[in-house]
Order: C-alpha cells, then structure tokens, then sequence
C-alpha cells in the first residue's frame, strides 16, 4: 500500500527558520562591531576620525562586494556555498576583531565580515526565491525577521558579555554563531541545499551578465532607488556609529547600558 509524505507546516517552513537564523548570525556581528566601537578607540587609543575611518572601511568593502558577490551568484549558481563561505568567513573576520592588535589587521578583519554580510545577501535571496517561488513574500518576510532579531539582540548580549568578560573575548565569542549556523545549514541540508523547483545553475555568462546589467544600469529608476537607499543607509550608519561613541564618553561607560541603548535604536529601525 502506498504512502503519502505529509509535509507538515515545520517541514514546509523549516528550511526558512534555518536561513533566517543564519542570517541574523551575520547581522548578530555586524551588530556587535558597532557596540565595541568605544571599547576599540579607548584600547587602541584611536581618534575619532580613526574610528570614524574603521566604519567608512566596513561599508567600502561592502559597496565593493555587492556586484561581484551577485555576478558570482548568478553565473556559478552556487548559491549554497556563497551562503556558507559568507557565515564562515564573517564568523572567522569577527573572532579576528577580538585578536588582532595591529590597525591594519584590525581594519581588514572589518572590512571581510562587512563583505562577507554582502555576499549572504544575493546567495540567499535568489535561493528562496528559487525554493519558494509562489511564496517569496513570506519567504523573504522570514529572511528579514531573522536579521531584525540578529540586529536587536547582539546589542544587549555582548554589552553583557563585554561586562562580564571583556570586548575582546565578546568578540571572539560572537564569531562562534555565524560559524555554527553554517554548520546547522550542512547538516540540515547538506552543501547542495535541498532540492528546489528551479535549480540553481549558472543562468548565464560573464558576458551576458554585464550586458543585462548594463541595460538595468540605464533605467533612471534604478538610479532614483540606489539614491534613496544611500540618503537612508549614510543616516542609519551614521546614527550607528556616533551614538555608542557618544554615549560612552558623555553619559555612561557601562557596557550593559549601551547595549540597552543600541537595542532600543534597532527595535525602532523599520528595515
């Protein structure tokens, strides 16, 4: 007698949990870099406008990934192995921030969990789309839920682990999550990913990819939309990176207060 699967809601959405999970571990260290900001410039006895280069270091190297991590995506159609070199490498760059001494060492571990954050991004959207192609709305609404809660709870976690046992150990600490959300992905799908109705395969060449992107790079509303998107993203990074700094030096050094502060500056972030 033949059986029929049941595919059950957690069997249907499971995969999404485990995506959106590993995406907040990304954004968990991203966030985490942001708190220990203050704790960087008094150790390292940097300047403002040090401390300001670090930020503007984290977000050149991802405006310079986002192309090529997406041209990278679109003709290998590896996007399984994007998204697990992207939470291996930026778990390993924040582990780096936390044991590195050196400025320059310090700078480039920042500037490979900011690329690698990038590099997540167009992996793991072009794959849900792909898994869920007539439910891509709720997948991407999962996505997206699991780096608001990744953004809202590293700021209070590490302001106690920071209490607790220092920025430095916070640090290497937080690389542990990316890291071990790359090892759930394995083990709940394996390096191919489960199957989807559309495969992942190269959808065309470098040649192709250039031209479609050249069309898309004459629209005048591709230019209106990145536009808008940096006024947002230069005040968002901006508040993000001025208010611990400010905080730490005229209000209260304690960490735990800061990352009460930063929490609150996420939950009331509309992404």
């Amino acid at each position: 007698m033949a059986t029929t699967d049941i595919i059950t809601p957690w069997r249907e959405r499971g995969p999404l949990f485990v995506i959106a999970g590993a995406h907040g571990s990304l954004h968990w260290a991203m966030a985490v870099f942001y708190l220990l900001l203050p704790f960087i410039k008094t150790e390292y006895g940097l300047s403002y406008t040090e401390i300001g280069l670090l930020t503007s270091v984290a977000h050149i190297s991802s405006f310079a990934t986002n192309i090529p991590s997406g041209m990278i995506v679109d003709v290998t159609g590896r996007r399984m192995e994007c998204q697990l070199t992207a939470l291996v490498l930026g778990g390993l760059a924040i582990v780096a921030i936390g044991w590195v001494s050196g400025f320059l060492a310090l700078a480039a571990a920042i500037a490979l969990i900011s690329s690698m954050n990038t590099l997540w991004h167009p992996a793991a959207i072009s794959y849900l789309s792909a898994s869920f192609p007539n439910r891509r709305g709720m997948a991407l609404a999962f996505h997206t839920v699991g780096a608001s809660l990744g953004d809202a709870a590293a700021p209070l976690a590490a302001g106690v682990l920071i209490a607790a046992i220092g920025w430095r150990d916070t640090a290497m600490l937080s690389g542990a999550f990316p890291i071990a959300a790359a090892l759930l992905m394995l083990l709940v799908f394996g390096r191919r990913g489960p199957p989807t109705p559309v495969a992942g395969e190269p959808t065309s060449g470098v040649k192709s990819y250039f031209a479609d992107l050249g069309q898309l790079m004459r629209k005048a509303n591709t230019w209106t939309i990145c536009i808008m998107a940096g006024f947002r993203s230069t005040s968002q990074t901006g508040i993000r990176t001025f208010l611990p700094l400010y905080f730490y030096a005229a209000f209260n050094p304690d960490p735990f207060m800061l990352g009460v502060l930063l929490m609150t500056l996420q939950v009331s972030t509309p992404e």
